[in-house]
């Protein structure tokens, strides 16, 4: 389990997790290898992954913390800060030497690059809502998103976007009948 207890970044970018659950103080687990999308206004996603093979690591958009210990069965929640240095990186770190896990070799702390936003088009929005007013989408033998589950759904998954609702859609009606939002 590990959680992010501090993060140093301007005021003005605001931060989400996918899960919609708080930025700060939330423990995040799952069975191996768990992954987050954590979303970084103006400046991109960082993905954090647990794996445990046969030692644990982070991986933070392809730079990794390898730990000592198992952080799948172990009972202590690793705490880790974030700094965002400027528009494309970033930091992930753990704070203190008197950690519960054992961090291998050197690298307390490890820097990475935000993955970008992809550019969404005022025409592929208008072309979606084209579909919607049409019903031609979502599928209309659809299982039972309401409209305004999926607008919800969109803010969770796509905040980083005015067209959220647009990006839930489509991806609702792909998925339809296991969209899982």
């Amino acid at each position: 389990m590990w959680t992010i207890d501090h993060v140093e970044a301007p005021e003005t970018v605001a931060l989400w997790y996918s899960d919609g659950q708080p930025v700060i103080g939330t423990p995040r687990s799952g069975p191996a290898p768990a992954s987050y999308h954590f979303m970084v206004q103006h400046r991109g996603f960082i993905d954090i992954t647990v794996f445990t093979i046969n030692q644990t690591a982070i991986d933070v958009n392809g730079a990794r913390m390898h730990f000592e210990n198992n952080l799948a069965s172990a009972s202590k929640i690793v705490h880790l800060s974030l700094v965002v240095h400027d528009q494309t990186s970033f930091s992930i770190m753990v704070p203190s030497d008197e950690h519960p896990f054992q961090v291998k070799r050197a690298n307390k702390e490890i820097r990475a690059s935000f993955k970008p936003f992809p550019h969404i088009s005022s025409l592929d929005t208008s072309y979606m809502n084209q579909l919607i007013t049409s019903n031609y989408v979502p599928y209309q033998t659809k299982p039972g998103k309401t409209d305004q589950e999926i607008r919800d759904s969109g803010l969770r998954l796509f905040p980083w976007t005015p067209h959220s609702y647009q990006l839930a859609m489509a991806t609702y009606d792909w998925t339809t009948a296991s969209f899982a939002c």
